[in-house]
């Protein structure tokens, strides 16, 4: 994601919805912000460490959890997008 310093929230979701090229990107952007929320909780009601790659672990977890609810018309979509993510 690339926004400059000085621009708002809605500017810089905005700005990541574009670069993401994707008619599920909102939900990306949800689960992203979910699981970087979590993980400070983690730090700060349970005293844990946590890397960049833990909070990468939970945002694919909870990927792979939307692949089961999601539309069928968005599974490969979101399939394609959970196996690039790495």
């Amino acid at each position: 994601m690339s926004a400059g310093p000085q621009v708002s929230i809605f500017e810089a979701v905005v700005s990541f919805k574009g670069q993401l090229h994707t008619l599920i990107s909102l939900d990306i952007i949800i689960l992203l912000c979910w699981a970087i929320w979590t993980s400070r909780n983690d730090v700060i009601f349970q005293n844990n460490h946590v890397s960049l790659s833990s909070t990468r672990a939970t945002f694919k977890k909870e990927l792979t959890l939307l692949l089961h609810c999601v539309k069928s018309k968005h599974k490969a979509c979101l399939a394609e997008w959970i196996n690039n993510f790495g």
